[in-house]
């Protein structure tokens, strides 16, 4: 059996002892490629990962816009209603002016009322 030796030097460290011809062992090749396979799998387990969280804020970001522009509908929405409510209370002080505005005049113009005349 092989020892790794640290005094030796081994670029691949001294866990890692090359055969006679100065490669890995095949042991070391396979757990290299697991590695690998391993690796492209997460990749793409990430890609996957990725591309659904990019559709996602996506559809987040046009939810949000919709928010906002229904938000400023509204606003526009409760300015109309105080505007018609204002513009309502406005006609009935005008009737209620009015009426009186004629009972000035017709006191100004026929005098006060006779006691007893209605």
């Amino acid at each position: 059996s092989r020892h790794a030796d640290s005094s030796l030097g081994w670029p691949w460290g001294p866990h890692i002892v090359p055969d006679r011809a100065g490669r890995p062992s095949d042991s070391v090749v396979a757990m290299a490629e697991m590695a690998g396979m391993a690796a492209l799998g997460a990749f793409d387990y990430n890609r996957k990962g990725f591309m659904f969280e990019g559709v996602l804020n996506q559809l987040r970001q046009y939810q949000e816009q919709s928010m906002r522009m229904r938000q400023f509908e509204l606003y526009r929405e409760d300015l109309r209603d105080l505007i018609d409510f204002t513009v309502s209370k406005m006609d009935n002080y005008l009737l209620i002016n009015a009426l009186l505005a004629g009972f000035c005049i017709k006191l100004y113009t026929e005098g006060r009322p006779l006691a007893g005349v209605s």
